[in-house]
């Protein structure tokens, strides 16, 4: 499998948004939060935001070999 991650900056002098992915046990997450714009510390927020998601699936992964078992 190959992951792009391709995000412009626009208007901004620098990107606020943040994207990224973490493998574990076979499973792929990807996450992408959006910059809040002119607000200050939207660049951290948003960072912030996906490592925290990503954190949570590599440990509820790491419990997990099947984590859809059960879903709809």
């Amino acid at each position: 499998m190959k992951i792009w991650k391709i995000s412009k900056t626009g208007t901004r002098p620098y990107n606020q948004d943040y994207a990224d992915f973490v493998t574990k046990n076979g499973m792929v997450c990807m996450a992408v939060a959006d910059g809040l714009g002119a607000y200050d510390g939207s660049d951290i927020a948003s960072e912030t935001a996906v490592k925290s998601v990503l954190a949570d699936f590599c440990r509820y992964a790491e419990k997990q070999t099947d984590m859809f078992s059960g879903t709809i």
